[in-house]
C-alpha cells in the first residue's frame, strides 16, 4: 500500500472530518494533500477530529473486565441507573454533545434537541408513514455536524418550540429563547449563499428547520420562509440531477408549503417541483411526486387570471391540458412498495393519491368557472375527497397524513350542517400542529363569510376576501 504524508500523517490517511461526518468514501491520491470529494467540492480538508483507539471498543465501562455482564452488586447497581437515566432522556447521546461546546447552549437545551431528534413525533408528523423517522435522521444528524453553525440556532428553534412545552406561553423565559433562536435563524437564511450542491442542502435543512417552527409557533410566516429558502436554492436544484430524490429529503414538503400559501394568495411559487425518473415513495407526497409539478402549473394559471381581464383563451387551453394529464395520471410505485409498507400505510398513501388528483381537478373547475357557477361537479369532487379521507379513517383507525391542502379545498364547496359538522373535525384531519388546524378553521370560515355575502366569485376573488393563508396581512 502507498504511504503518504498527509496533515503529518505517515502511512494511508483515515477519513476526513467531512467525508468521515456523512459516512462518504474518502478518497486519497497519492500526489495530493486533499480527498477527491474535498477538491471536487472545494471545501477545505481537514483531519482533525480526535483520533480513538484501535481495536475494538470496550464494553460500557466495566474496566479490563472480559465480560461485558456487570460482575458485582455494585457494578449491576450503576447499570441498571445508566438504563434508567437513558429511559429518562438523562443520557444525552455524543452526536448531541457536539453542540455542548456552544456557550448558549446548556444541558436542558441539549435534552430538548436529543427528544426532536430521538423521541419526539415530530418527524413523523411531516412524513406520510413512520418508515420515513430513522432514514431522514440518519440523513439529519450528519449535516447538523458538518454545518453546526448555520444549523444551530435553527434547530434550536425547531426543538423548543417541538418539545419545550411552550404552547400555553407559560414558560415565558423558554419561549423568548425560542423566538430569538429564531429569529438568528431567519437572519442566518437571508443572507445564505448556495453555490454547490453540499450548499444547498444546508440552505434547504435551515430552511425546513425554521419552516418547522412556524408550524407551530408563527403560521404566518411559512410562506416567507418557504419562498426564501426556495429562491436561494433554486438555480443549483434547476441544475442538479433529479435522478435521486434521497438526498433532497425536504425538498417536496418546502415546495407544497409554499403551493398551499401561493395557491391561495394567486401568487406565483418559486419553483416547478422535478420529480425523479425512478419510482421511489416520496418522505411527504408518497406516490404523489410526478403530479406535484401539476400544482405549480394551476398557481401560475391562477397568478395570470388574477391579473385583471386577459384573453382567457390561452389559460383555459392549459387547464384542459393539466386536466387531461391528472385524469390519466397514475403513480408507479417501486417493486416493493408493499413490502417495504404495511396495509394501513399502503391504504394512506393510495387515498392520498385519489386526494391529490381530486384536488387538482377541483382547482382546475374553479380557476374556469366561479364559485355559484356550475357548482354540481365541484360538489362531486368536494364529496370524493371527503368521503375518502372518511372512508380510510374508518377502515385503518389513524388519520391520514399530508392531505390538508386538498381538505381545504374541498371544504370551500360545502354548505349548511356540512359546514359545522366539517368544522368541528377540521383540526382533526389537517394534522401537524394545532395551531396549523386553527389557522386552517379561521381561513374556512373566512372564506366561508365571504361566499356568503357575494352570490358569485372568482377564485382570485374569494381568496383576496378571506384571511390570509400561511402569510401576513399586507
Amino acid at each position: 500500500m502507498a504511504s503518504f504524508v498527509i496533515h503529518g500523517e505517515l502511512g494511508p490517511p483515515r477519513a476526513c472530518d467531512r467525508c468521515h461526518a456523512v459516512k462518504a468514501r474518502c478518497q486519497w491520491l497519492s500526489d495530493k494533500s486533499e480527498c477527491e470529494r474535498c477538491i471536487r467540492l472545494e471545501y477545505p480538508c481537514e483531519s482533525t477530529r480526535p483520533k480513538g483507539k484501535p481495536g475494538r471498543r470496550r464494553g460500557d465501562g466495566w474496566g479490563n473486565r472480559q465480560s461485558r455482564e456487570p460482575q458485582t452488586h455494585q457494578d449491576r447497581l450503576h447499570c441498571a441507573r445508566l438504563q434508567a437515566q437513558t429511559r429518562r432522556g438523562a443520557l444525552i447521546p455524543r452526536c448531541i454533545q457536539e453542540f455542548d461546546s456552544v456557550p448558549s447552549v446548556d444541558r436542558q437545551i441539549l435534552q430538548l434537541v436529543q427528544r426532536i431528534l430521538f423521541q419526539s413525533e415530530m418527524l413523523d408528523l411531516f412524513s406520510v408513514s413512520d418508515k420515513f423517522t430513522e432514514p431522514v435522521r440518519r440523513q439529519v444528524i450528519p449535516q447538523l455536524l458538518l454545518s453546526k453553525s448555520t444549523l444551530l440556532d435553527g434547530l434550536l428553534a425547531c426543538a423548543i418550540s417541538w418539545a419545550g412545552d411552550v404552547d400555553d406561553s407559560s414558560n415565558f423565559r423558554r419561549l423568548t429563547a425560542c423566538y430569538r433562536h429564531a429569529s438568528s435563524a431567519i437572519a442566518t437564511l437571508m443572507t445564505l449563499e448556495a453555490t454547490s450542491p453540499e450548499t444547498m442542502m444546508e440552505a434547504l435543512m435551515l430552511g425546513a428547520l425554521v419552516s418547522s417552527f412556524a408550524v407551530k409557533l408563527r403560521v404566518n410566516d411559512v410562506l416567507a420562509i418557504c419562498s426564501r429558502t426556495l429562491a436561494l436554492i433554486k438555480p443549483i436544484y434547476n441544475t442538479s440531477d433529479p435522478k435521486e430524490p434521497e438526498p433532497l429529503v425536504f425538498m417536496s414538503c418546502m415546495v407544497m408549503w409554499e403551493v398551499r400559501g401561493c395557491l391561495f394568495s394567486c401568487e406565483l411559487p418559486t419553483l416547478r417541483f422535478r420529480a425523479p425518473q425512478k419510482s421511489y415513495v416520496d418522505r411527504h407526497v408518497g406516490l404523489c411526486a410526478s403530479v406535484i409539478p401539476c400544482f405549480y402549473d394551476v398557481c401560475k394559471l391562477s397568478h395570470a387570471l388574477s391579473k385583471g381581464p386577459v384573453d382567457t383563451t390561452d389559460i383555459y387551453l392549459e387547464l384542459e391540458s393539466i386536466e387531461e394529464f391528472v385524469r390519466s395520471w397514475q403513480p408507479d410505485p417501486p417493486e416493493d412498495f408493499t413490502d417495504r409498507f404495511d396495509t394501513v400505510e399502503v391504504t394512506h398513501m393510495l387515498c392520498q393519491v385519489q386526494v391529490m388528483r381530486q384536488a387538482l381537478l377541483l382547482i382546475a373547475h374553479r380557476l374556469r368557472f366561479p364559485f355559484g357557477v356550475n357548482d354540481g361537479p365541484a360538489q362531486m369532487l368536494s364529496m370524493a375527497i371527503l368521503s375518502q379521507m372518511e372512508t380510510t379513517l374508518a377502515t385503518t383507525r389513524s388519520i391520514v397524513r399530508c392531505v390538508d391542502l386538498g381538505l381545504l379545498v374541498a371544504c370551500l364547496e360545502l354548505r349548511g350542517a356540512w359546514r359545522q359538522k366539517w368544522l368541528n373535525d377540521i383540526t382533526k384531519f389537517t394534522g401537524f400542529s394545532p395551531q396549523f388546524g386553527e389557522h386552517v378553521k379561521q381561513t374556512l370560515e373566512s372564506f366561508w363569510a365571504g361566499m356568503d355575502s357575494f352570490g358569485i366569485l372568482s377564485w382570485s376573488e374569494l381568496v383576496k376576501l378571506g384571511s390570509p393563508f400561511l402569510r401576513n396581512q399586507h
